[in-house]
Protein backbone atom coordinates (compact mmCIF):
# COMPACT_ATOMS: atom_id res chain seq x y z
CA UNK A 1 0.00 0.00 0.00
CA UNK A 2 1.59 3.80 -0.83
CA UNK A 3 2.04 6.20 1.44
CA UNK A 4 1.33 9.67 0.30
CA UNK A 5 1.99 12.78 2.06
CA UNK A 6 1.28 15.86 0.76
CA UNK A 7 1.08 14.53 -2.89
CA UNK A 8 4.53 13.33 -2.60
CA UNK A 9 5.09 9.45 -2.03
CA UNK A 10 7.32 8.60 0.88
CA UNK A 11 6.54 4.82 1.24
CA UNK A 12 4.56 1.77 1.47
CA UNK A 13 3.19 -0.08 4.07
CA UNK A 14 2.64 -4.23 3.59
CA UNK A 15 0.25 -5.94 5.93
CA UNK A 16 0.77 -9.74 5.85
CA UNK A 17 -1.72 -11.94 7.97
CA UNK A 18 -0.82 -15.38 9.09
CA UNK A 19 -3.46 -18.16 10.06
CA UNK A 20 -1.06 -19.88 12.23
CA UNK A 21 -2.58 -18.45 15.43
CA UNK A 22 -5.68 -19.41 14.33
CA UNK A 23 -5.37 -22.69 13.45
CA UNK A 24 -3.73 -23.26 16.91
CA UNK A 25 -6.58 -21.45 19.11
CA UNK A 26 -8.73 -23.49 16.78
CA UNK A 27 -7.80 -26.39 17.64
CA UNK A 28 -6.86 -25.81 21.08
CA UNK A 29 -10.96 -24.80 21.59
CA UNK A 30 -11.71 -28.43 19.53
CA UNK A 31 -9.38 -30.47 22.07
CA UNK A 32 -10.91 -28.93 25.51
CA UNK A 33 -14.54 -29.61 23.34
CA UNK A 34 -13.33 -33.13 23.04
CA UNK A 35 -12.10 -33.28 26.67
CA UNK A 36 -15.05 -31.78 27.99
CA UNK A 37 -17.08 -34.18 26.25
CA UNK A 38 -15.49 -37.33 27.09
CA UNK A 39 -16.29 -36.12 30.65
CA UNK A 40 -19.25 -36.02 30.02
CA UNK A 41 -19.93 -39.12 28.50
CA UNK A 42 -17.88 -41.05 31.54
CA UNK A 43 -19.94 -39.45 33.49
CA UNK A 44 -23.05 -40.45 31.97
CA UNK A 45 -21.89 -44.16 31.97
CA UNK A 46 -20.89 -43.98 35.53
CA UNK A 47 -24.30 -43.06 36.44
CA UNK A 48 -25.81 -45.33 34.33
CA UNK A 49 -23.85 -47.80 35.40
CA UNK A 50 -24.87 -47.10 39.61
CA UNK A 51 -28.25 -46.94 38.31
CA UNK A 52 -28.08 -50.23 36.58
CA UNK A 53 -25.85 -51.89 39.67
CA UNK A 54 -28.36 -50.69 42.13
CA UNK A 55 -31.49 -51.22 40.27
CA UNK A 56 -31.05 -54.72 38.38
CA UNK A 57 -27.62 -56.17 38.94
CA UNK A 58 -27.61 -56.13 43.04
CA UNK A 59 -31.26 -57.44 43.35
CA UNK A 60 -30.86 -59.85 41.03
CA UNK A 61 -27.25 -60.92 42.93
CA UNK A 62 -29.58 -60.77 46.19
CA UNK A 63 -32.30 -62.77 44.70
CA UNK A 64 -29.99 -65.59 43.15
CA UNK A 65 -27.71 -65.84 46.81
CA UNK A 66 -31.24 -66.31 47.97
CA UNK A 67 -32.32 -68.72 45.77
CA UNK A 68 -29.34 -70.85 46.04
CA UNK A 69 -29.87 -70.98 49.72
CA UNK A 70 -33.46 -72.08 48.88
CA UNK A 71 -31.84 -75.19 47.24
CA UNK A 72 -29.97 -75.84 50.08
CA UNK A 73 -33.07 -76.14 52.41
CA UNK A 74 -32.37 -72.86 53.99
CA UNK A 75 -36.10 -72.12 54.13
CA UNK A 76 -36.32 -69.70 57.31
CA UNK A 77 -34.41 -66.84 54.82
CA UNK A 78 -36.59 -64.41 53.45
CA UNK A 79 -36.74 -63.78 49.34
CA UNK A 80 -39.35 -60.94 49.74
CA UNK A 81 -37.89 -57.52 48.20
CA UNK A 82 -39.82 -53.96 48.98
CA UNK A 83 -40.52 -53.15 44.44
CA UNK A 84 -42.84 -52.30 42.50
CA UNK A 85 -41.09 -53.87 39.09
CA UNK A 86 -41.02 -57.31 37.56
CA UNK A 87 -37.89 -58.35 40.29
CA UNK A 88 -40.20 -57.88 43.16
CA UNK A 89 -42.65 -59.39 41.72
CA UNK A 90 -40.56 -62.49 41.57
CA UNK A 91 -38.36 -62.37 44.19
CA UNK A 92 -42.51 -62.26 46.06
CA UNK A 93 -43.27 -65.25 44.06
CA UNK A 94 -40.75 -66.86 45.48
CA UNK A 95 -41.26 -66.02 48.71
CA UNK A 96 -44.67 -66.91 48.82
CA UNK A 97 -42.78 -70.57 47.33
CA UNK A 98 -40.70 -70.71 50.65
CA UNK A 99 -43.31 -69.99 52.86
CA UNK A 100 -45.40 -73.29 51.30
CA UNK A 101 -42.21 -75.20 51.16
CA UNK A 102 -41.38 -74.29 54.99
CA UNK A 103 -44.95 -75.29 55.98
CA UNK A 104 -45.23 -78.43 54.14
CA UNK A 105 -41.85 -79.32 55.79
CA UNK A 106 -43.08 -79.05 59.12
CA UNK A 107 -46.05 -80.67 58.76
CA UNK A 108 -43.74 -83.85 57.17
CA UNK A 109 -41.35 -83.83 60.05
CA UNK A 110 -44.53 -83.56 62.07
CA UNK A 111 -45.96 -86.45 60.50
CA UNK A 112 -43.04 -88.44 60.25
CA UNK A 113 -42.44 -87.78 64.30
CA UNK A 114 -46.28 -88.88 65.35
CA UNK A 115 -45.65 -92.15 62.82
CA UNK A 116 -42.66 -92.63 64.14
CA UNK A 117 -44.09 -92.46 68.20
CA UNK A 118 -46.53 -94.80 66.72
CA UNK A 119 -43.77 -97.35 65.47
CA UNK A 120 -42.66 -97.21 68.43
CA UNK A 121 -45.84 -98.23 70.82
CA UNK A 122 -46.33 -100.92 67.75
CA UNK A 123 -42.82 -102.29 68.27
CA UNK A 124 -43.19 -102.13 72.10
CA UNK A 125 -46.89 -103.56 71.87
CA UNK A 126 -45.53 -106.75 69.80
CA UNK A 127 -43.02 -106.90 71.89
CA UNK A 128 -44.61 -107.29 75.00
CA UNK A 129 -47.18 -109.48 72.93
CA UNK A 130 -44.55 -111.72 72.22
CA UNK A 131 -43.98 -112.05 75.73
CA UNK A 132 -46.84 -112.90 76.67
CA UNK A 133 -47.44 -115.46 74.21
CA UNK A 134 -44.33 -117.12 75.63
CA UNK A 135 -45.67 -116.46 79.04
CA UNK A 136 -49.12 -118.70 77.86
CA UNK A 137 -47.02 -120.95 75.67
CA UNK A 138 -45.01 -121.87 78.56
CA UNK A 139 -47.64 -121.41 81.11
CA UNK A 140 -50.17 -123.56 78.52
CA UNK A 141 -47.53 -126.79 77.86
CA UNK A 142 -46.68 -126.95 81.21
CA UNK A 143 -50.15 -127.39 82.81
CA UNK A 144 -51.42 -130.58 84.11
CA UNK A 145 -54.47 -130.52 82.57
CA UNK A 146 -55.34 -131.55 79.56
CA UNK A 147 -55.78 -128.41 77.18
CA UNK A 148 -56.40 -127.58 73.24
CA UNK A 149 -57.13 -124.51 71.50
CA UNK A 150 -59.34 -124.58 69.22
CA UNK A 151 -61.26 -122.11 66.47
CA UNK A 152 -64.62 -121.23 68.19
CA UNK A 153 -65.92 -121.40 64.08
CA UNK A 154 -68.12 -123.93 62.83
CA UNK A 155 -65.60 -126.29 62.25
CA UNK A 156 -63.70 -126.27 65.50
CA UNK A 157 -60.10 -126.71 64.15
CA UNK A 158 -57.48 -127.50 66.80
CA UNK A 159 -54.86 -125.51 66.74
CA UNK A 160 -52.74 -126.34 69.59
CA UNK A 161 -52.71 -129.49 72.07
CA UNK A 162 -50.35 -129.37 75.27
CA UNK A 163 -48.60 -132.15 76.17
CA UNK A 164 -50.71 -133.22 78.71
CA UNK A 165 -53.52 -133.74 76.66
CA UNK A 166 -50.96 -135.96 74.13
CA UNK A 167 -50.51 -138.14 77.10
CA UNK A 168 -54.01 -138.44 78.35
CA UNK A 169 -55.28 -139.51 75.12
CA UNK A 170 -52.47 -140.71 73.14
CA UNK A 171 -52.68 -138.77 70.36
CA UNK A 172 -49.69 -136.99 68.60
CA UNK A 173 -49.63 -133.55 68.58
CA UNK A 174 -48.98 -132.96 64.76
CA UNK A 175 -51.57 -135.67 63.98
CA UNK A 176 -54.29 -133.60 65.57
CA UNK A 177 -53.18 -130.18 64.77
CA UNK A 178 -55.81 -128.70 62.17
CA UNK A 179 -58.41 -131.36 62.34
CA UNK A 180 -61.28 -131.29 64.51
CA UNK A 181 -62.83 -133.45 66.78
CA UNK A 182 -65.20 -135.21 64.51
CA UNK A 183 -62.64 -135.82 61.78
CA UNK A 184 -59.83 -137.55 64.87
CA UNK A 185 -62.85 -139.55 66.32
CA UNK A 186 -62.59 -137.17 69.51
CA UNK A 187 -66.34 -136.26 69.07
CA UNK A 188 -69.11 -138.16 67.48
CA UNK A 189 -70.42 -135.12 65.90
CA UNK A 190 -69.36 -131.32 65.65
CA UNK A 191 -73.54 -131.50 66.83
CA UNK A 192 -72.94 -133.26 70.28
CA UNK A 193 -69.81 -130.53 70.73
CA UNK A 194 -71.95 -127.66 70.41
CA UNK A 195 -74.50 -128.85 72.47
CA UNK A 196 -72.31 -129.96 75.42
CA UNK A 197 -70.35 -126.32 75.10
CA UNK A 198 -73.96 -124.81 75.47
CA UNK A 199 -74.50 -126.63 78.22
CA UNK A 200 -71.81 -125.63 79.77
CA UNK A 201 -72.00 -122.52 79.23
CA UNK A 202 -75.42 -122.67 80.66
CA UNK A 203 -74.32 -123.94 83.67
Amino acid sequence: HEIVYNGIRVGHLVVAASTARVEREFFDDLKKLGLALLAQVACSLAFIWLFFDRRLVRPLTKLQTGVRRLALGALDDSLQQQRNDEIGRLSNDLDTMRSNLATLMAEREQKSAALQLELEGRKQVEAELLVSQAKFAGIFDASPIAMTVSHMGNDFTILDVNAAWTRAFGRDREAVLGTNGERNGMWKSLEVRSKILARIDAE
